[in-house]
């Protein structure tokens, strides 16, 4: 991702950078738009869905089993 820094200037004229703001060219037409970092992440997280019940989720930190790093190393040949 490119980023650009915003100087004093661009952020007053975002409004402050606390809402959305979109960018138009001189001709109307909208080039971006612009979300603050917590709506950005809102926005981000809302489609995430865990496949998981918080009981499942805790049944498995206190499981125990598996294997170790070496023994996997050995199965996929290598050792």
């Amino acid at each position: 991702m490119t980023q650009v820094q915003v100087d004093q200037a661009l952020r007053q004229m975002l409004g402050g950078l606390d809402h959305p703001v979109e960018l138009c060219g001189a001709d109307g037409s909208v080039v971006g738009r612009y979300l603050p970092e917590h709506e950005y992440r809102e926005l981000l997280y809302s489609s995430v869905e865990i496949p998981y019940s918080d009981e499942e989720i805790a049944r498995r930190c206190v499981e125990r089993g598996g294997c170790s790093l070496e023994e996997i190393w050995k199965r996929v040949g290598r050792t």
